[in-house]
């Protein structure tokens, strides 16, 4: 007898698994077949996203060359400052990602699913951050060689480390403030430059104060001389 209930009992447990996996199972082909369309109709405005996005992207590249914005750039000699990249390829292509995140942010708004929905917005929110961030680093970076190719055309005797230190320190402070705004934590960064920044005038105290005491190391012996007496 006891054997005939646990054996009942086994075949219930068998049954009760086998009907949870198949509601289980149902649920999800539901789930699936009710994102199908949204699913396809998603791939298809992404698609058409993409395509307008490139056709943009070629306009404002060939819109930037007429304008002759690299070349612009190429006769101030200031495209090795970017890593020689064209400003009307880069404007082009942040446009063109841009297009494409709108067109995706669409797209995932119509699978239907809460969190590809929260990206979405995430993503079109940030998009434009991250293009006016990288846009205004190019700009410092140009702007930083600008002053150093000023530096350099002068006769003056340090010009050289001087367009160095200058470059450097626009160019830090161009890609710090890009970094933030894009919402990184750049405490680490300004705190480093702030402490650089302060050694480098001490520094430049000094050797300023040695080579003018240097120069005028006549001057001043004759002056303590006549102080003394």
């Amino acid at each position: 007898m006891s054997c005939l209930v646990m054996h009942e009992m086994a075949l219930d447990i068998i049954n009760s698994t086998i009907i949870a996996l198949q509601d289980a199972g149902l649920s999800v082909w539901n789930a699936f077949v009710e994102i199908i369309p949204g699913l396809i109709a998603a791939v298809v405005i992404f698609l058409i996203g993409y395509i307008i996005a490139e056709v943009i992207k070629k306009i404002i590249t060939k819109l930037l060359e007429k304008a002759t914005v690299d070349k612009w750039i190429e006769d101030r000699e200031l495209e090795a400052a970017i890593g020689k990249v064209k400003i009307s390829r880069l404007a082009g292509a942040l446009v063109k990602w841009y297009i494409i995140a709108l067109f995706l942010a669409q797209a995932l708004v119509l699978i239907k699913l809460q969190v590809l929905s929260s990206f979405a917005a995430l993503l079109v929110a940030w998009i434009p951050v991250v293009a006016a961030s990288i846009l205004f680093i190019v700009l410092g970076l140009l702007f930083a060689r600008y002053l150093g190719n000023k530096i350099l055309a002068t006769d003056y005797k340090f010009k050289k480390s001087i367009q160095i230190i200058v470059e450097v320190i626009v160019a830090y402070i161009a890609i710090v403030l890009g970094l933030q705004n894009m919402g990184f934590r750049v405490d680490i960064l300004l705190d480093a430059f702030r402490i650089a920044f302060t050694a480098f005038v001490i520094v430049a105290a000094i050797v300023f104060g040695i080579s003018f005491a240097m120069a005028y190391k006549k001057e001043i012996q004759d002056f303590a001389r006549a102080f003394k007496r």
